[in-house]
């Protein structure tokens, strides 16, 4: 964008109300013309290649993007279009000679068909803008909803396979008892035999009195074998 030092602007709103003269000056100042102005235009300066007013405070105030240029009369006419803090829509149209700009402005029906052209084509961009914002936040709104299911999703996942792995541990700890279970009945099994046959075999060596101790020594091993179950059972 140009230097626009020293230019000589009309601003106005989209039903042509507010409408004030300003000049850019020097230094960043904005002087009124035929006004006590306004607050909200105290300093200007070119941002980003966009036309910026500020308040006295140095707080930018409105923004604006050079839409068109058209001469007229020899003299070039800059068409701005913008929006304040609150997104209401604004509008200035430039000029470096100001009687020609107050002459412009002064014939009413020539200011309205100069400038609607422009301001439809403005209207119709920030409708598709504004389209365009909704259709934006309506994704991030549907990405963030879609993260938030993949994270629970993944902490279920993970919930799940500590389950998996407790059960497996669990499971382990089951094996080893019934292993171990297994192992000592198998050894007390075969201590009852070799006992019953050692005992049969020594009975048949010696005297009836001995052959009617049987069931007691039968008896006493058979409580010793279920202590023993029992103790499997605790471990």
């Amino acid at each position: 964008m140009q230097d626009l030092t020293n230019m000589f602007c009309i601003f106005f709103r989209r039903n042509k109300s507010h409408r004030r003269f300003f000049k850019l000056s020097t230094n960043a100042l904005i002087q009124d013309i035929e006004s006590e102005g306004h607050e909200n235009e105290r300093l200007w300066d070119v941002k980003e290649g966009r036309l910026t007013l500020y308040n006295s405070r140095n707080i930018r105030t409105s923004a604006y993007t050079l839409y068109d240029i058209k001469d007229n009369n020899g003299q070039s006419f800059y068409y701005f279009e913008g929006k304040n803090e609150n997104n209401l829509r604004l509008y200035i149209i430039g000029c470096f000679n100001l009687e020609i700009l107050k002459d412009f402005a002064s014939k009413e029906a020539f200011f309205y068909e100069e400038s609607l052209p422009v301001l439809q084509k403005l209207d119709c961009l920030y409708e598709k803008s504004d389209q365009l914002e909704k259709e934006k936040k309506s994704l991030q709104e549907e990405n963030s909803r879609l993260k938030n299911v993949n994270s629970n999703l993944r902490k279920e996942i993970n919930n799940i396979k500590q389950e998996n792995s407790n059960i497996k541990k669990e499971q382990n700890i089951l094996n080893e008892k019934i292993s171990k279970a297994e192992k000592t009945a198998e050894n007390i099994k075969n201590h009852l035999s070799y006992r019953l046959g050692a005992t049969i075999v020594a009975l048949s060596k010696k005297n009836i009195v001995l052959l009617l101790f049987l069931p007691f020594y039968l008896l006493s091993e058979y409580f010793k074998y279920k202590k023993s179950c029992k103790n499997i059972s605790h471990s």
